[in-house]
């Protein structure tokens, strides 16, 4: 079966947001309060989180096929240029399955809500499916390592260590540093840290569905 393997980078939103959207947020960011976090990490985390709030500045892709071969490939440039090419690569992964790491709960919703905003439609009811306990078409790998429990589930990071996987993390950015590499930018830089999650997280499924019914 033919896979694609996906990762999404996201910064806070850069145009401006609306009055009630911004009411939201800082009522957001007042329920965590408590954070050990500047107020300025504070902000910018719970917005880079939320795509009412935040914006994809990467989408990474890996296709593969059943005979090991594959083919990578990272989104960059404006959101919404972004979600169009994303949505034209889909519509052509008929039947397809997709593979994530903790897609369901976030990279998944995150370009479906953008997708909205932008008023752009889907090219594939499949990709919007976004129901619990699935293995098609959806591949979330972090459910099926975690058996679904949110509070044991490993990041990418522990997983890959725990699985032998070469860790996707060694380059000089990691995701608290995304924003910071944007503002200074180094796009290119974030393409490639999203492409190495992307690849750890093709081979972590392929070990774990090997364990899954």
């Amino acid at each position: 079966m033919d896979t694609l393997t996906l990762d999404i980078e996201t910064i806070p939103q850069q145009t401006k947001l609306s009055e009630i959207a911004e009411e939201e947020l800082q009522k957001k960011i007042n329920r965590q309060k408590e954070s050990d976090e500047s107020p300025e990490e504070l902000k910018n985390r719970v917005m880079a989180t939320s795509p009412y709030f935040g914006e994809i500045i990467c989408i990474g892709l890996m296709k593969t096929n059943d005979k090991g071969q594959f083919e990578k490939l990272g989104l960059i440039g404006e959101e919404k240029e972004i979600l169009i090419k994303f949505w034209n690569i889909v519509k052509n992964h008929y039947d397809g399955l997709y593979v994530s790491y903790n897609g369901l709960g976030f990279d998944v919703p995150f370009i479906v809500k953008r997708s909205m905003m932008h008023k752009i439609l889907p090219t594939s009811k499949d990709f919007t499916d976004t129901r619990r306990f699935q293995k098609h078409p959806h591949f979330d790998v972090m459910n099926h390592i975690s058996d679904y429990d949110r509070y044991a589930a490993p990041t990418l990071r522990l997983a890959c260590d725990f699985l032998g996987i070469p860790s996707p993390k060694e380059g000089d950015i990691a995701a608290k540093d995304v924003y910071t590499a944007f503002k200074a930018g180094r796009i290119e830089a974030i393409k490639d840290y999203c492409l190495r999650d992307v690849e750890a997280t093709y081979k972590a499924y392929d070990i774990v569905r090997r364990y899954t019914k």
